[in-house]
């Protein structure tokens, strides 16, 4: 089996917007839709879950899950106080720990379905995988005061994405073991890092975007627009 959770349980503030970012409308299509339709058009999902704010679960239902004309069941889970809390509602909501789960963000909409089948195959294959980009800048550790004290060689750092990708009985252990000893992670595969468990990477894709602002929602919208007219040129 291979399952999906795609986490759309935040309230967006950078956006600066009254809507939650997920329902942002992108080239007159909420974000959160465009994901779920990748997922749900790639051919491989078995089982899918959605994560949302508690008091978005009737929005939701009228203005997204009917309006994405999805073909496969897609249940509702409710979204938590911090997005690890939400991952793991979502994951609750999957009976059973066989198969491969890939968690995604709500608002990563220009995800591909060759990506998804990759992290997938890399899951099956090695039991955690993720996408990752080369970092492109050079990185600098600074100390509270804005202070540069160290220029790490950059060869050495891979810039994360989801869909990260993971055996359904590792990252239940890992989001437990997080749970017993108070532990945080920005993402699911520190988790499963934490219980010394071996995290694969694989190449990413540059447009694959995590839109949190308004500069992320222009690149997107520019990006849909020059793949609009490539399309229609050709």
């Amino acid at each position: 089996m291979i399952a999906a959770v795609i986490v759309a349980g935040g309230k967006g503030l950078r956006m600066g917007q009254p809507l939650p970012k997920q329902f942002i409308d992108l080239r007159n299509t909420p974000i959160l839709t465009r994901t779920l339709q990748v997922f749900d058009r790639c051919g491989i999902i078995d089982k899918a879950v959605v994560v949302l704010p508690g008091a978005s679960t009737e929005y939701y239902k009228a203005s997204i899950l009917t309006a994405a004309n999805l073909q496969g069941e897609w249940a509702i889970a409710t979204g938590g106080r911090r997005r690890q809390d939400s991952v793991m509602n979502g994951l609750a909501a999957i009976e059973g720990d066989h198969g491969v789960v890939l968690i995604h963000d709500g608002v990563r909409p220009l995800v591909t379905a060759a990506l998804i089948k990759a992290v997938a195959l890399g899951a099956q294959k090695w039991g955690a995988c993720i996408p990752t980009l080369p970092a492109i800048d050079t990185l600098k550790r600074v100390d509270e005061n804005g202070k540069v004290i160290e220029t790490p060689l950059r060869d050495m750092y891979r810039m994360a994405q989801t869909p990260q990708g993971f055996r359904l009985d590792i990252i239940k252990a890992a989001h437990s073991k997080a749970i017993e000893e108070g532990l945080t992670a920005t993402d699911d595969a520190s988790l499963v890092e934490s219980i010394g468990q071996t995290v694969r990477v694989i190449e990413g894709e540059r447009m694959n975007i995590k839109i949190t602002t308004p500069e992320d929602l222009a690149v997107a919208r520019a990006y849909l627009s020059l793949r609009s007219d490539s399309i229609s040129a050709g």
